[in-house]
């Protein structure tokens, strides 16, 4: 999540996911220009592009399943 400037994992209050990693921040804030509260969801793997395409979705129907607004939906 893209919190108070720093994107964060939502399962670690305030840890800056990027600290260490200032390139990739500025890419994904140049190129995306998230607000607050925006989700980011980047899944990778080294061989097998199917795989990392499945892991970014099933972040992503974690990510809505266990979001508050949509619980109360």
């Amino acid at each position: 999540m893209f919190n108070d400037g720093k994107f964060t994992m939502p399962s670690v209050t305030g840890y800056n996911s990027l600290k260490n990693e200032s390139h990739i921040y500025n890419l994904l804030v140049d190129k995306l220009k998230p607000e607050q509260g925006d989700v980011v969801i980047i899944g990778s793997d080294n061989e097998n592009r199917r795989i990392a395409e499945l892991a970014a979705k099933n972040a992503a129907i974690a990510t809505i399943m266990s979001h508050d607004r949509h619980n109360h939906v």
